[in-house]
């Protein structure tokens, strides 16, 4: 999609009024070439720097460093919800948000990625119950490793960019529509919280080996995955439930929820089932000839 007008974050108030959209914190009105310093339709004082000022943190990160507001970003998506719901009556830079959002597939992918390849050039992967696809196709672990690495990548691109396609219904206008997508790009940020999921799955590998407890496969799947899990999903939900309701207007459905976690389910299965094993079908199809 392309980069909207409204994105331009560094106007005068008099061209914002002139120019973009601004809308009335309280009933939502258009204030668009309006002068005057109270709200048409609910009588509301308009401070217009506060309605033209950014507050994603995210957005100042020359000025106050990238992992500071990359941090704040996170903790505002996941924490502070309707203030971020509320940037949809402010200018929204769609590069900044989807500078974020790939910033969030990086913090999330690289760290699986890196451990994977150090596991495989130190020979450790082999003592990993590895997925029963590679030993099905009786593949070298590389070959697999780098179909897993792939769809991992893909699959974080698509959940990241999924909820774009709910939160700009036609009924809104449409620099509204492009602010809801800027700022759905932003919802992701709860992914972000896989990384303390690493760190913690970390130490409960290197407890369970050092004091030699006995933990089986499913155990360790459910204490140091299934739990981490759930959070990052029911905050993803909540924060898109907050925000197709602040951008739409309107309740948010058990069918909309329904839909993110039935999209939420096939992309997991393409990604991790259905891609994995048909490039590995034609690996040994290759290997074969």
């Amino acid at each position: 999609m392309s980069d909207p007008v409204l994105s331009t974050c560094g106007s005068s108030p008099d061209g914002e009024r002139h120019g973009i959209d601004i809308y009335c914190l309280t009933c939502g009105y258009n204030l668009r070439g309006t002068s005057r310093n109270r709200c048409p339709e609910c009588g509301t004082d308009i401070d217009r720097a506060a309605l033209t000022s950014v507050q994603i943190p995210w957005v100042h990160r020359r000025a106050q460093g990238r992992i500071r507001t990359y941090v704040q970003t996170v903790w505002m998506v996941t924490f502070r919800t309707r203030r971020l719901c509320a940037e949809i009556d402010r200018p929204v830079s769609y590069q900044d948000s989807q500078s974020f959002r790939w910033a969030t597939v990086a913090v999330v992918y690289l760290p699986l990625l890196l451990t994977a390849w150090s596991l495989l050039l130190t020979g450790r992967l082999g003592d990993l119950s590895l997925p029963g696809v590679i030993y099905m196709f009786q593949v070298n672990p590389l070959v697999p490793l780098l179909v897993y690495s792939l769809s991992m990548l893909a699959f974080l691109g698509y959940m990241t960019g999924l909820p774009s396609y709910f939160l700009h219904p036609s009924h809104i206008p449409i620099e509204r529509q492009n602010r809801a997508i800027a700022l759905s790009y932003y919802g992701g940020g709860v992914f972000a919280w896989a990384v303390p999921a690493y760190a913690w799955a970390g130490v409960l590998w290197y407890l369970t080996h050092r004091w030699q407890l006995e933990m089986s496969n499913e155990e360790y799947c459910i204490i140091a995955g299934a739990v981490p899990l759930l959070f990052v999903v029911t905050a993803w939900l909540d924060a898109l439930q907050k925000l197709f309701e602040r951008t739409t207007n309107r309740s948010a459905t058990l069918w909309l929820l329904l839909m993110l976690g039935v999209c939420w389910v096939l992309g997991s299965v393409v990604a991790f089932i259905l891609l994995p094993c048909t490039v590995l079908y034609l690996a040994v199809i290759l290997r074969m000839l």
